[in-house]
This record gives structure tokens, sequence and C-alpha cells, in this order.
């Protein structure tokens, strides 16, 4: 089997990671394949050093049509089985390639945002020319139900971690320690890019009525992004500069999350949360929003607790109530790590390869 991957992304997130795990997996199964991709990305970078053929290309937009040309000339002369379109770009340049080659579109979606209204992004969503796409998560799967894609033409497909990750990492108290974030007391982390939709303006917010309460309990958010002055002013407006820190991005965010006591996520919406998994696979209790896929990975009292997005208050009462029951923070302690090993990157990729089967031997529909 022959496979092309797009990814149109410059910065290393959470679908570049998936990309990166599944090629990794699918060439350990003999699959041949190439990723088109940004030749300065992070990504780049990374397919090199795991001897993953490269396609550099450098697209302005997804109907970029010199990349697209390129595409199909790579298409007409390598005859791959089928491409698979990983970014919302990459689904535009995989569309306009695959009916211009008749080959078999696989489209990965991971964010649960709808599709525009104009008559592009209908001809882009709901084009036969896609054989299939693949969501992260139910929620998303439903979002594109909604939208008008046909609920057979969708597979959920989790997305998965290395639970072995973070084995052999050690703590990272050096760079908290130059962050200036207290060693003392409880920290809560959160983990995730500045940006809109991860809503760590609501986690501040929680943390002015968690600092009233308890003294000794701190925020870190670690991760960058277009936000970051935002949330800085936010911080200051709220008198929390001492104990909300925003340091930026760790290349050894297993590191720090080790020193995590409580991890947090915010997000308004969120197509997954690998995140919530790799602290899972860290054995640490979550307290997250109850939206998108995250009651996929967390019941609410299961795995950790579970508060409405864009709320503060409610946020903060639950992280209080980890943070004043020791009792409680063990019993989710116990509970991560055997549901982190549900979501096991292997079992992403058994289950994209046999989307790929389903394709490549004519039984789907």
């Amino acid at each position: 089997m022959r496979v092309i991957h797009i990814n149109s992304e410059t910065s290393w997130r959470g679908g570049e990671q998936q990309l990166l795990y599944l090629a990794a997996g699918l060439k350990s199964c003999g699959i041949e394949q190439i990723v088109a991709a940004r030749p300065a990305s992070p990504l780049a970078a990374r397919l090199k050093s795991a001897d993953i053929p490269l396609l550099p290309v450098t697209p302005a937009y997804g109907w970029d049509l010199k990349t697209v040309r390129i595409l199909r000339g790579v298409v007409n002369d390598w005859q791959p089985d089928l491409i698979h379109a990983h970014t919302g770009h990459g689904h535009t340049l995989g569309w306009l390639t695959a009916r211009q080659t008749g080959t078999p579109l696989v489209v990965s979606r991971r964010v649960d945002f709808r599709r525009g209204r104009n008559l592009f992004s209908r001809w882009k969503f709901l084009s036969p020319a896609i054989s299939r796409y693949i969501t992260v998560s139910a929620a998303i799967r439903d979002i594109l139900v909604a939208d008008g894609v046909n609920r057979e033409r969708i597979t959920v497909v989790h997305s998965g971690i290395d639970p072995e990750r973070f084995a052999d990492t050690k703590p990272d108290h050096a760079w908290l320690k130059q962050a200036g974030v207290p060693t003392a007391g409880i920290l809560l982390g959160n983990v995730a890019a500045l940006a809109p939709h991860k809503d760590q303006a609501t986690l501040i917010r929680a943390m002015r009525v968690v600092a009233l309460a308890r003294p000794d309990v701190n925020l870190v958010i670690v991760g960058e992004g277009h936000l970051r002055k935002r949330l800085t002013r936010l911080v200051q407006s709220l008198g929390l500069t001492r104990r909300v820190f925003l340091p930026g991005f760790s290349d050894n965010v297993g590191g720090v999350m080790k020193l995590f006591d409580i991890f947090v996520m915010s997000s308004r919406t969120e197509g997954l949360g690998t995140a919530i998994l790799d602290a899972l696979a860290l054995s640490l209790p979550v307290v997250a929003t109850n939206t998108g896929g995250i009651p996929e990975i967390i019941t609410d009292g299961g795995e950790g607790l579970l508060v409405p997005p864009g709320d503060p208050i409610q946020l903060a009462d639950r992280i209080l109530q980890l943070a004043g029951n020791p009792v409680t923070r063990k019993h989710f302690t116990d509970r991560a790590r055997q549901r982190a090993l549900e979501f096991d990157k292997k079992i992403m990729v058994e289950r994209t390869r046999a989307v790929y089967d389903e394709i490549t031997t004519g039984k789907l529909g």
C-alpha cells in the first residue's frame, strides 16, 4: 500500500504529533508513505529523524494551484493507493488533487468547528471525491453529520498517545524555578496553545476565586500563542501575578507536567484533548470542561471532574474540591493510568489502517 499524507501547518501541535505517530506506525507495517509538508516546519524535522520521506510544499492557502500541480505530479508518477489530508488546507489541497487524479481521499477532522456556509465549503465537504472522513471524536462526527455529511462516510478514530512517552523523563524543577513558579503547595497545570478556544481567560478568572480560598494553590499555563499579552494583562488586573504564571512553551513538557498536582483544561471547544490523555498517562487528576470530545475521555467522577465551559465559578469550585481532598485526588490518580492505556497510539494506527484497507479493497460504500 502507498499513501500520500498532506499537512500544511507551520507549527507543532497535536495534529502533527498524531500524523507522526501514524506515519511511524504504518511504516512498521510495511506501508510506503510520502508526507507533503512545509520543509522548514517542526514536522519536517521529525519526519527526517523517523526516516519518513518528505515532499516539500509551501502552499500560500488551501487552493494553492502550484502545490496542487506538485501533488498531482507525484500522484501520477508514484501511483499511491490513497491520499490522506490532515489539516484544513490539506483538505482543500487533497480534494483538488483527488478530483483531478481519481485517487481515493481520506480526510482527518480534529476540530469541532462548523463548516463554512459558502458554496466552496459545501463542495469541499460534501464532495464524492472524499472516500472517508476520520474524526478524532464522536462529537466531531456529529458536527459533520449536522453539516450534511453522510454518517456512513465517517469513522471515529480517537487520537492516540504513547503511554510510555514520559517514562524516563525527570521532573523539570529548573524550568519552573526559572519561570518563578513556587514549588511549595498545590500546583495546577494547563498545557495548551494560548488561543481563544482554549479559554485560559476563564481559568485565570477561576483562579481569582481559588486564590481567595486557598493561598497555597498556584497555576502555571504552559504554551504560547497570540493571546499572551491579553492573558498577561488579565492576570495583572486580577492581582494574580504571584499566583498565575505564563512561562511559555517548554520542550520538556513531560518534565513540567510531572510537577503538577492537578491538570486543568478550560477549553470552550476541543476536538478530543490529547493533553488530557498525557495527563492521565502521568496519573494526574483532571478537571476539564464538558465540551467537544472531552467527555469521551473523562466521565464526571470517574476519571476526573467536568464543568460547563465558560463558567469560572464552577471551575473554581471543582478545583477547590480536589485541592482540599487528597483522598479524591488519589481516587482519580489510581484510575487515570488505566484510562490512558485505552488510547494507546497503536490502537489509533490499527483503526486507521482498517479504514485504508476498506477503501483499497473496495469494501467501502
